[in-house]
């Protein structure tokens, strides 16, 4: 039996009813309905190739505006099957369907959506130091700070050779940065090489 669009949507609502922890959401923004749970998690139901079967899957934590799977979070490992999903009659009462869903993918789907979780906190975790190093260049030579956004890296236009002499770039990243300055003088590059080289940690002399 194939369901119509408005019969998906009261058996949704009665599934729901029967899942704890999970509430219906009515589509938005183009989304299909779905049924919301702890930390984001969605469950889609359609309708499955299989005749007469509900196609049962989840949704994925996004990276900002981005669409992701745990493939692209990399916590399934390549040539791996991601797949978390059941089928299950439409003909089952929706109290049996809530059942199957607990039974037989909730557990499999939680556990990989955790995972995700915390490979994205750790991605933001990353962003958020590259943003602060490049904050803190642009403030050292007096530009503006860029807008904070899912980027690992920044990139700011450095100097200019009409009022400062040189120019260049920086790339900033989490925990280093590229440099590339042009166009300096002699005695500017001697302190920049002075400077890089007393704050460079020496190895001890071996000895004989």
């Amino acid at each position: 039996m194939t369901l119509t669009t408005e019969q998906k949507r009261i058996l949704m609502r009665q599934i729901a009813a029967h899942l704890p922890d999970f509430e219906y959401c009515a589509p938005l923004d183009g989304r299909q309905p779905r049924l919301v749970g702890p930390k984001g998690m969605a469950i889609y139901i359609n309708c499955s190739d299989h005749r007469g079967k509900l196609h049962i899957h989840g949704d994925w934590p996004m990276d900002g505006s981005k669409y992701m799977s745990p493939r692209s979070w990399c916590v399934v490992p390549y040539g791996q099957d991601q797949d978390i999903s059941i089928n299950v009659s439409s003909e089952r009462g929706p109290d049996v369907i809530a059942r199957e869903i607990m039974r037989r993918f909730l557990g499999s789907y939680r556990d990989l959506y955790e995972k995700c979780l915390a490979r994205k906190a750790e991605h933001n975790a990353y962003c958020n130091r590259a943003h602060t190093t490049a904050c803190q260049i642009a403030a050292i030579v007096g530009i503006s700070a860029p807008r904070l956004g899912a980027d690992t890296q920044y990139t700011l236009h450095l100097g200019n050779v009409t009022t400062r002499g040189w120019y260049g770039d920086a790339r900033c990243n989490a925990d280093s940065i590229s440099l590339n300055l042009q166009s300096l003088s002699p005695e500017i590059a001697a302190q920049v090489l002075q400077l890089v080289d007393a704050a460079t940690p020496k190895a001890e002399a071996t000895a004989a």
